[in-house]
């Protein structure tokens, strides 16, 4: 004999929603994902460039030049590398856990550290001058914020005073402070 299955689900109570900083917009996630996906191609370029190097593949002799210039390439993929690593390590988030503690959290929404709500803290607003160099050369303001504790220091995705600013301010008020 069968046995009647409930059909309505059983509610249960919605999670709280935890108080949310975000450092940087949608563009700095988008800006992230582009760094690695042109990482990956240029990885893959230089593997396989590599690989037909190595096994006399490619249509023309390999001289010295070609050499230098493969491990030419392979220093700015690493440099590159370093690029993405730097950013996996900055905080892009900082959410309010329910006894009060910051969650700090990098741009995948990996958690890089938990700073308890007695530990003493410190929030840093700072900004850079820096130039871009595309169609046109400019001079524009990027800004980025230090979270210290007594251990450790850690630095927020960079993005513009726009979006970081009032993050900052967020951080110094209640439910935060």
């Amino acid at each position: 004999m069968d046995t009647p299955v409930d059909a309505a689900p059983s509610q249960s109570p919605a999670a709280p929603v935890q108080p949310v900083v975000r450092f940087a917009g949608w563009m700095a996630a988008f800006g992230f994902w582009f760094l690695v996906g042109q990482w990956s191609i240029l990885m893959l370029l230089m593997t396989l460039l590599g690989i037909a190097g190595a096994t006399g593949s490619l249509p023309f002799p390999i001289g010295a030049g070609e050499v230098i210039g493969w491990i030419a390439a392979v220093g700015v993929v690493l440099w590159f590398g370093r690029k993405v690593l730097r950013s996996l390590q900055s905080c892009r988030f900082v959410v309010l856990a329910a006894d009060g503690a910051w969650i700090l959290r990098d741009q995948l929404g990996r958690e890089l550290a938990r700073i308890g709500r007695d530990e003493p803290r410190q929030v840093e607003y700072l900004t850079q001058k820096v130039w871009s160099f595309g169609q046109s050369v400019k001079r524009w303001t990027r800004s980025y914020a230090r979270i210290r504790t007594a251990q450790r220091v850690w630095e927020t995705c960079r993005s513009i005073p726009k979006e970081t600013r009032p993050a900052v301010e967020r951080l110094l008020r209640p439910p935060f402070s």
